[in-house]
């Protein structure tokens, strides 16, 4: 993990961190919201703006999300991650087998 992530993370301390991180994702989950509320909207001009405000807001929560796990328990997180791509992977396997029977 970058050095300056976990200076920032040391600096500010896990009970801040989360937090921030629940005041980031609830921008995110305002960014996500307005997108799917315009973008099917013929003719708005504002696409780019939230979908950009939709980046910013990503980039937002995964830098406090990562200061969050380095605080917690990186590693732990890291097997926890893996294990959810693994059955991830295996549900998609199984639904592409059901799909082709």
């Amino acid at each position: 993990m970058d050095e300056k992530i976990k200076y920032i993370a040391d600096y500010y301390g896990l009970e801040a961190q989360e937090t921030q991180l629940i005041e980031e994702m609830a921008e995110l989950t305002q960014a996500i919201c307005k997108l799917k509320k315009y973008k099917n909207i013929e003719g708005y001009d504002k696409l780019e703006d939230l979908a950009e405000n939709l980046c910013e807001e990503m980039a937002d929560v995964r830098l406090v999300l990562k200061q969050c796990i380095y605080l917690f328990s990186d590693s732990r997180v890291d097997e926890i991650e893996q294990a959810k791509i693994e059955r991830t992977l295996s549900r998609i396997e199984n639904d592409s087998r059901e799909r082709g029977n």
